[in-house]
């Protein structure tokens, strides 16, 4: 899709009468708002643990496995919080966040944070499955140290938005 295509879509996005009236509402917006800051909290608070037990910065003991798939639930669980709120928070000013380079480098940092997820828990799929210990160190400090930099990224790069 093209940039004038984009800022059009953007532009019909923002004139929805539901899109407007979400926008003036004195409460739903903050509370969506407040739901985007829950989902990227729960994402992260989630993911932290895992991330340190990939990069081998906590212990297995102290994180194990069954741990490490209810936290992964968790923080897929806050992901989808966070992208269906921040989806709504978009619309009400879709044609503005368009120009703004923290959004697109928060949605590329997003990204890469679930592409990286979803191919090292496929990688430690095919090693179990092969009847090898689903931890492999060197990959596993790597998808460890790219989640936690991502979800940073995607922390950062959000709150600079109301600032550009």
């Amino acid at each position: 899709m093209s940039g004038p295509a984009l800022l059009d879509l953007a532009l019909a996005v923002e004139a929805w009468p539901a899109v407007r009236a979400f926008g003036a509402s004195l409460w739903a917006y903050p509370l969506v708002s407040a739901l985007h800051i829950a989902g990227f909290a729960l994402l992260f608070g989630a993911i932290l643990p895992v991330d340190l037990r990939l990069m081998g910065l906590a212990r297995a003991e102290a994180v194990p496995a069954p741990t490490v798939e209810l936290l992964r639930r968790l923080a897929a669980s806050g992901l989808g919080l966070a992208v269906v709120s921040g989806v709504a928070l978009w619309t009400v000013r879709a044609s503005d966040y368009l120009a703004n380079p923290w959004l697109w480098a928060k949605w590329v940092a997003v990204a890469i944070g679930v592409a990286n997820a979803l191919a090292y828990g496929r990688h430690a799929a095919r090693r179990r499955c092969a009847g090898a210990p689903a931890l492999d160190t060197r990959t596993a400090r790597a998808a460890g140290t790219v989640s936690l930099a991502s979800w940073l990224a995607a922390i950062v790069c959000g709150r600079w938005i109301a600032f550009a």
